[in-house]
């Protein structure tokens, strides 16, 4: 029984060491300015505003940068610039990995994957006036 009891509580102080190993990130420091190098978007009116769609490759209008200002852990706040000089406060999360990441702002929504000083930022907007998603690669500005 003894040996029984030994094992046991081995067993259990193993696990919940490697628990505590799973939950122990350490994150990317993204303090910094993230700039666009590529992207494409898509664009459709909604029911209470119809327009045509508009799909583009290139992803010419939409994110041109986002500002993290401040990080304490794994969470982030800053700004997202448009190329048309729109600025939306952010809020952010860095996901345990310590690679994906969600933001909120007042017109949508982002995630994607942080990989040393590349970004990748997938975006949906919440308005009702017009549907927005797409997808930018960012890169840390030095």
């Amino acid at each position: 029984m003894k040996l029984f009891t030994s094992k046991f509580v081995m067993a259990v102080m193993l696990s919940l060491a490697g628990a505590s190993q799973a939950y122990a990130t350490d994150y990317p420091n993204i303090v910094g300015t993230w700039e666009r190098v590529s992207g494409m978007r898509a664009m459709t009116g909604t029911a209470q505003n119809k327009q045509a769609p508009v799909l583009t490759a290139a992803g010419e209008s939409g994110l041109k940068m986002l500002k993290v200002t401040s990080q304490i852990s794994g969470v982030f706040e800053g700004e997202a610039k448009l190329v048309d000089g729109e600025s939306h406060l952010i809020a952010g999360a860095i996901r345990k990995d310590g690679k994906r990441y969600v933001i909120s702002s007042d017109i949508g929504t982002l995630s994607g994957e942080i990989t040393g000083d590349e970004m990748e930022a997938c975006f949906t907007t919440l308005l009702t006036t017009v549907n927005i998603a797409g997808c930018y690669q960012m890169k840390k500005a030095k």
